[in-house]
Parts: structure tokens; sequence; C-alpha cells
């Protein structure tokens, strides 16, 4: 394997994880023995629609960086996506705020591209 694929593994990896722990689970190292089965769960999750990036609205989009931070008694969330040359971001609060300006840019950029 590359140092390229290394790193582009290492990124996946830590993305599930991330995602994994904004459903509400805890996060799980990359490298334990049930990082496996946590990505599969999270797979499910996603093509059920039950996850807030999985909503038709952010239908090509690609999660590229997630970091949830604990702070002064409440999470601190940032997101960003791409889709193509266009890349989005919001951050604020932990809550499903930040998806939904993530879907208004989204529609945004839609728009502006007809």
């Amino acid at each position: 394997m590359s140092r390229s694929d290394e790193v582009n593994k290492y990124v996946e990896d830590q993305t599930v994880a991330l995602k994994w722990e904004f459903c509400g689970h805890p996060y799980v190292d990359p490298t334990a023995p049930e990082f496996a089965d946590v990505a599969r769960q999270l797979e499910a999750k996603e093509a059920s629609g039950d996850v807030p990036w999985a909503h038709p609205d952010l239908a090509g989009w690609t999660v590229v960086s997630m970091s949830i931070r604990e702070g002064r008694r409440r999470r601190h969330m940032a997101v960003t996506l791409t889709n193509g040359h266009v890349c989005i971001k919001a951050e604020g609060s932990d809550s499903q705020e930040i998806w939904e300006d993530l879907r208004a840019d989204a529609v945004d950029v839609a728009k502006a591209a007809t």
C-alpha cells in the first residue's frame, strides 16, 4: 500500500469513527478489532437514511471533515462537505441545525449551477 493510500485509508477510518460518535455511540479506534463491525453498522444506517448526511438534498456531497469537541459544557461541531470543486462548511453547537445549514447551502449551490 502506498503512503497516499495509507493516508486516504486513515482519513476514511477517522471519518467513520466521527460519524459513529455523532450518532451517539462512543468513539471507536479504527485500529480496534470491532471497528469493522462499527463500519458495517454505520453503512446500514446511511443506506436507510437514518443519518443527517444521507438526506436527499446532500446526495452527491461527501463528508471530508467532521470534528466534535467538548467545550464549556457543550459539544461543538464543524462539518465540511465537497461536491466536485465546491466546498460547504457549517459549525456550531452539536445539533441538527448544522445539517439544516448544510442542506440549505447545498440547495443554493444547486440553484446557482442551473
